[in-house]
C-alpha cells in the first residue's frame, strides 16, 4: 500500500508541475516593477488613462498591447500561445510525467518491477550488474527472498568481547521481517545508558546476533505471535584456540549427534532431539556443519508439539563459532527455510 500511495503521490505531484510549465500557464501577465516609482504622483492621471482604454474595444489575443494600470504599474497583455505549442502540449505533459515517475516507480519496487526487470531480470547482463551493485540487499527478487549481510566493522558497536571479526550472508524467506526484539536487545549492549531498556529476563539469555520471522504470523491456540517458526544467527566468542572438528568431532554423524544431545537438546532440558541428517563441508578453509533434527518437548501443555530444524555451525578463526538455526513446525518446514539454511555462508 505504501507503493501504490508513493507512485500516486509522485503521478500527482509531477503533472502538477507539468502544467505548471506549460505555455499557456506562463503566458500569465506580470507587471513591470521598474515603473512603479512614482505612482503615487501621478495617480489621478493614470486613473484617468485606465478609463480612457476601457472604453476603448479590446484588441484580440492574438495582438500585444500595453496599458497602466491603477497602482501605476504597466500590464503586457501578451499574443496567444501558437496553436503548435497547444497542440504538443499533451505529448509533453506525457513524456514529462512518464520520465518523472519511472524512477519512483523503480525505486519503490511499484508492483513489483524492480524485482522482476532488474534484480532477477532476463536478460544476464543486468541480473549480474544488479548482483555486482548489490541490489538484492534492497528489494526481493522475484521470489520474494532478500539477501542479507552482516554489518561491516566499522557499523558494527563496539562489544567488550569481539573475538574474530566475521561477516556472513543469508537469503531471507519472502514475508520474513527482523526480530525488534533482539534488535532492541543488541542496542542496549552497545549503549547500556539509552531510555529504552529490555527487562533483566529478556537479556539474561544468550541473544541472537540477528533473527527474522514471519509477519503476522498469529499462533492458532494461543492467538499470540508465534515464535515457532523463524531463523537466527548466534555468534559466540570462545577461548582460543578453538578447532570445531576437534571439538565434535570429524565423522558428520558422530558430531551431529553429539551437538544435538549436549547443544542443543541437553539433559533435564525439556527438550528431546531426533537426528534426521548431518553433512560436513570445507569452503575456503572454514569447516560447515550441517544438522537437521526434530524436536519433541516433554512439557505436557507442547507435547504434541514437533519442531523440524536445520543448525549450521561454522567455527571462524580460532575463537568464534556461528550458530544458523532455522526452525519450522513439523510438516510445515518449507522449502524457503531450506533454501535459506543452505544459502548460510561466511563471507
Amino acid at each position: 500500500m505504501l507503493a501504490i500511495r508513493l507512485f500516486l503521490t509522485s503521478l500527482l505531484l509531477f503533472s502538477a508541475l507539468s502544467l505548471a510549465f506549460n505555455p499557456l500557464l506562463l503566458s500569465c501577465p506580470r507587471p513591470n516593477s521598474a515603473l512603479a516609482q512614482g505612482a503615487s504622483s501621478d495617480q489621478e492621471n493614470d486613473v484617468a488613462d485606465v478609463a480612457d482604454v476601457a472604453d476603448v474595444a479590446e484588441p484580440p489575443l492574438s495582438t500585444e498591447y500595453k496599458y497602466i494600470s491603477a497602482q501605476g504599474f504597466e500590464v503586457t497583455r501578451p499574443s496567444a500561445p501558437s496553436s503548435q505549442a497547444i497542440n504538443s502540449l499533451p505529448r509533453r505533459l506525457l513524456v514529462t510525467t512518464v520520465f518523472l515517475t519511472i524512477p519512483l516507480s523503480l525505486g519503490s519496487n511499484f508492483l513489483g518491477l524492480t524485482s522482476k526487470l532488474i534484480v532477477s531480470s532476463p536478460v544476464p547482463q543486468i541480473a549480474s550488474l544488479a548482483s555486482s551493485l548489490g541490489l538484492q540487499e534492497l528489494f526481493p527478487d522475484a521470489e520474494g527472498y532478500k539477501i542479507y549481510k552482516s554489518p561491516s566493522r566499522s557499523a558494527q558497536p563496539q562489544m567488550t568481547r569481539q573475538g574474530t571479526f566475521v561477516r556472513y550472508s543469508l537469503l531471507v524467506p519472502p514475508q520474513f521481517v527482523q526480530d525488534p526484539a533482539v534488535m532492541l536487545a543488541r542496542s542496549q549492549l552497545s549503549d547500556p545508558n539509552r531510555e529504552m531498556k529490555m527487562s533483566r529476563a529478556s537479556t539474561s539469555s544468550l541473544i541472537p546476533d540477528v533473527a527474522w520471522g514471519p509477519m503476522g504470523k498469529i499462533d492458532p491456540v494461543t492467538r499470540k505471535s508465534s515464535s515457532d517458526t523463524n531463523i537466527s544467527v548466534i555468534k559466540n566468542v570462545i577461548g582460543a584456540p578453538f578447532s570445531l572438528s576437534k571439538t565434535i568431532g570429524s565423522d558428520p554423524l558422530l558430531a551431529g549427534q553429539s551437538v544435538l544431545t549436549n547443544l542443543l537438546c541437553p539433559p533435564n532440558s525439556g527438550r528431546e532431539g531426533t537426528l534426521i541428517a548431518s553433512s560436513k563441508k570445507t569452503v575456503e578453509g572454514i569447516e560447515y556443519y550441517t544438522i537437521e533434527y526434530v524436536i519433541s518437548f516433554s512439557d505436557a501443555v507442547a507435547a504434541n508439539k514437533k519442531l523440524r530444524a536445520i543448525s549450521v555451525l561454522a567455527g571462524v578463526g580460532d575463537d568464534t563459532l556461528l550458530t544458523y538455526t532455522a526452525v519450522g513446525r513439523e510438516g510445515e518446514f518449507s522449502t524457503s527455510l531450506r533454501r535459506s539454511a543452505e544459502s548460510f555462508t561466511v563471507i
